[in-house]
């Protein structure tokens, strides 16, 4: 039996996971019946119906496949604190969540001749957030239209990144940092929404849905690359 031949591949990142995240199965696939009903299956159980769902076989996969259960907004699913505690629950316990087992449910209705042979991944269905993929996306494509608005209205500004959704501008020292924060940081952040809304394919992006974190260069390059964006240095950021 021939494997999925997919146009895109999941991604950690969210950004480089929009394109996965946001191509659906036309009815032609194999998947469309299964993912269909169990979309069906999802929304009569919890009330809220599923973005998209996705099944794909890893290249290194040892005999298993996943499947990705996208919400347009998991807020609308989830509290931050359950989320937190679905995912410990599925990633470091492998507990079975409901979607899982709905998931398994459907499956023994509607089989699908590739995966025989295969197994669920031991994590169960991964539930994702669309939102987030869509705003970190959007800043991705942004970036260099961004990168060019924040060197002519603030030359204080150093260095500048994005990481997911939110965007980074570091100073050489922390009186530059306070000044364009009093002075220039609101300015800033709405023409910078207005240039994202450029980008924006699905109608996420406002004020209110992207960050813009401030810090001094020397402490990123102290703590080195993607390193930072994981470290304790999150915690104190002052964000506008």
């Amino acid at each position: 039996m021939a494997i999925f031949n997919d146009k895109y591949e999941q991604e950690t990142a969210p950004a480089m996971d929009y394109p996965f995240a946001s191509d659906f199965y036309p009815e032609r696939d194999c998947r469309y019946p299964l993912t269909e009903q169990y979309k069906a299956s999802v929304q009569d159980k919890i009330g809220i119906a599923p973005y998209n769902c996705k099944i794909s076989i890893p290249r290194m996969g040892n005999g298993i496949y996943n499947v990705y259960l996208y919400f347009r907004d998991i807020r609308e699913v989830f509290t931050p604190e359950e989320h937190k505690k679905f995912w410990e629950d599925s990633i470091i316990h492998n507990k079975e969540s409901c979607f899982t087992r709905l998931f398994l449910d459907v499956t023994r209705q509607c089989p699908l001749p590739q995966l025989h042979g295969r197994a669920l991944n031991p994590n169960g269905v991964f539930v994702e957030d669309f939102r987030a993929r869509s705003l970190a996306y959007t800043a991705a494509e942004a970036e260099a239209e961004l990168k060019q608005l924040w060197a002519a209205m603030c030359p204080q500004i150093v260095y500048t990144t994005i990481w997911d959704s939110s965007l980074y501008l570091f100073f050489h020292t922390i009186d530059a940092l306070n000044r364009f924060a009093e002075y220039d940081a609101g300015e800033l952040k709405e023409r910078s929404c207005r240039v994202m809304k450029k980008y924006d394919k699905d109608g996420f992006c406002s004020m209110e849905a992207f960050s813009i974190m401030l810090d001094l260069l020397e402490n990123y390059k102290s703590i080195g690359g993607h390193n930072y964006f994981n470290s304790d240095a999150m915690d104190g950021l002052q964000a506008i």
